[in-house]
């Protein structure tokens, strides 16, 4: 799927992404970079509970897209380059394009939206509820595509304001 949309994978430099199964972690799902000095070296956990009684793809499914995301970002940023808002806010819209339900984090944070387009904090909490704005300005812009233009143009050095507003045009264009 990301493959398809123009996505690299450039930066991977182990082997086969593992994949861990495990009791012992407190999110349902995470993606593990940061043993790495290359992020997109790391691994996927998931909780067993998804796999007890049988595979649990209705769950699991947009959990491992939300967590692979994070495996694609980590191909055009590094760790200190990432953006913790745009970063969470664009996997959380992934994992909703594959379940069709909105993920329970984005509805947890959801009045953060009413805070403004570009967040005072740069938080994953702050994306999570900006989920919505992805999914609006994938709507009027017509494809999804912006992100892997802002992931491009933030990778390459740009601040993220001006990669997200090059990518999207100026929110006072747009926002509503």
């Amino acid at each position: 799927y990301y493959a398809d949309k123009g996505y690299t994978f450039d930066k991977r430099t182990a082997g086969p992404m593992c994949v861990y199964v495990t009791r012992d972690l407190e999110d349902e799902a995470d993606y593990e970079s940061h043993w790495y000095s290359n992020g997109a070296n790391g691994f996927i956990s998931i909780r067993s509970e998804f796999f007890e009684g049988g595979y649990q793809s209705a769950k699991a499914k947009p959990l491992m897209i939300h967590e692979y995301f994070h495996y694609v970002q980590m191909n055009y940023i590094t760790k200190s380059t990432t953006s913790a808002w745009f970063d969470d806010a664009t996997t959380c819209y992934f994992e909703y394009q594959v379940s069709g339900v909105i993920p329970d984090v984005t509805k947890a944070y959801e009045t953060k939206m009413f805070e403004g387009v570009f967040p005072a904090e740069n938080t994953a909490r702050n994306g999570y509820g900006r989920m919505y704005l992805i999914s609006y300005l994938t709507k009027i812009l017509g494809s999804d595509d912006f992100i892997r233009q802002a992931y491009i143009a933030a990778g390459s050095g740009t601040d993220w304001e001006t990669a997200i507003t090059d990518a999207t045009g100026k929110p006072s264009d747009w926002y509503e």
